[in-house]
């Protein structure tokens, strides 16, 4: 009985030592994967957290699917589709400072959330905003402007765009978080997997209020808030759909913390327009929800969760996406 009450110990000991007390992540890097607007540069935010470890290597995964059907004036918007992307990103931290690269990996194919998605709008009487069983998971771009046509039917992939970027840490004197990016076009625009603009990118974030409440079992709330401004220098090519050479972004988050292990974040991503364009999708201001589950094990973080367009059709009807980080 003894040696099974010592063995139970070490197991509970064993399982608990897996946890350790370190900040979550507490920011979703949004990237918005409609058509077009998914192969331009996306703002990189600077992590909040004052503590954070000497070296990361984080994988994300991101699905999105899209439809719409669209003329506005001279522009035509007709996509359906499904769109993936890998992003693998090294960071190395050193004092207050920290130094990152980020690769990314694009496929567009038709998919497979068109039939989950008609059936759940068609159980809760929702809308189907032009979406027919029949012409389920196809995959078609037709974006035109003035003759100039962007245009995918088969099945594409390939390596996406690279993206350099300078972190500083909250300090003593600044607190806020601030982030330098630069996106080199890397991408292969016959593919549509990016290779459209570089850019270079300014981004700041700050953790706001921490609100414990008297109650054991009822979660800390964590805010946290950022906002950037980017320069971009497009190729000739998207010309005709008149890009704005410089865009601006905000986003909001409000985390439930259950244990120092797990939290719920929710974030809402704010973005000016790419192009100068009555079309939603490329001309509106787009606003998304996301929200995911983050629990730590070990030196890893592990988050998955969804996002949705709060603003109909400036973002990706739907995505999903799941992300590993461990501190090396």
């Amino acid at each position: 009985m003894l040696r099974s009450q010592s063995l139970i110990s070490a197991l509970i000991i064993l399982f608990l030592s897996l946890f350790d007390q370190r900040a979550y992540a507490s920011k979703i890097q949004y990237v918005n994967l409609n058509p077009l607007i998914g192969q331009l540069p996306y703002a990189h935010y600077p992590s909040a957290a004052q503590k954070q470890s000497k070296m990361t290597f984080e994988t994300s995964v991101a699905i999105s699917n899209y439809f719409r059907q669209s003329t506005v004036d001279q522009t035509t918007y007709d996509v359906d589709g499904e769109t993936s992307l890998i992003r693998e990103t090294l960071t190395y931290r050193t004092g207050t400072l920290s130094l990152g690269l980020s690769l990314q990996y694009q496929a567009h194919r038709s998919g497979y959330l068109d039939d989950p998605i008609y059936e759940f709008h068609d159980f809760f009487g929702m809308p189907q905003n032009g979406r027919e069983q029949s012409t389920n998971n196809q995959l078609n771009w037709n974006i035109t402007k003035n003759g100039e046509t962007y245009k995918l039917s088969d099945r594409s992939h390939g390596l996406g765009d690279t993206m350099l970027f300078v972190e500083m840490r909250p300090t003593s004197f600044i607190s806020d978080a601030v982030s330098l990016s630069f996106n080199l076009p890397t991408g292969d625009t016959s593919k549509q997997t990016g290779g459209l603009a570089s850019s270079i990118n300014l981004s700041f974030a700050t953790q706001g209020a921490s609100i414990e409440l008297d109650n054991t079992f009822l979660p800390r709330i964590q805010t946290s808030y950022g906002y950037n401004v980017s320069y971009l220098r497009y190729k000739s090519m998207i010309d005709e759909f008149s890009p704005n050479p410089f865009v601006g972004g905000a986003y909001g988050s409000l985390d439930l913390i259950f244990t120092p292990t797990i939290a719920l974040i929710t974030n809402i991503d704010i973005n000016t327009p790419y192009f100068n364009d009555e079309v939603r999708e490329l001309g509106w201001t787009s606003i998304a929800l996301s929200s995911a589950l983050s629990f730590d094990v070990s030196r890893h973080n592990i988050y998955i969760g969804f996002s949705e367009d709060i603003r109909p059709s400036t973002t990706p009807d739907f995505s999903l996406f799941f992300g590993l980080t461990t501190n090396l």
